[in-house]
């Protein structure tokens, strides 16, 4: 039993330890003659139309909540950090609690009735950066 044992194993070996056949052969020399020419650009290009591709096909799922800006509550808002602020201050300055959009529009939307009311004067530098200073009206209302 022991021989016959012996004899199954070293035909298993050996079937193990066959080489590939040609095709597998024929098929990685292959793989070797090719030779890629192009931009990488092209590459990039491709590979960001794919992923939008895949974006289109499996949408991420989103959840929307609804929320209400009171564009009065906002500028009222800003009227309270005018008191903490200098006489001349930049519009990042009144961006401190924003942390969304609709939150940024508000402010700039309550700043720009602020002007309006002369309560606010702006400029914008070379830099483009806003700079307000305190107008002719009251901030108090």
């Amino acid at each position: 039993v022991s021989s016959q044992l012996n004899e199954l194993y070293e035909q298993r070996q050996k079937m193990m330890s066959k080489p590939l056949s040609q095709e597998a052969d024929q098929w990685i020399n292959s793989t070797d003659d090719l030779h890629y020419e192009g931009n990488p650009n092209d590459l990039f290009k491709a590979m960001r139309k794919c992923m939008m591709r895949l974006r289109l096909a499996r949408p991420i799922e989103t959840k929307y909540t609804a929320r209400e800006i009171s564009m009065e509550d906002r500028e009222l808002e800003v009227r309270a950090k005018l008191d903490r602020l200098g006489q001349t201050f930049r519009f990042e300055a009144l961006l401190d609690d924003c942390h969304d959009l609709p939150m940024f529009i508000a402010t700039f939307l309550a700043v720009l009735d602020l002007a309006r009311q002369h309560i606010l004067a702006f400029t914008i530098d070379e830099d483009e950066t806003i700079w307000f200073s305190r107008g002719i009206g009251t901030s108090n209302g």
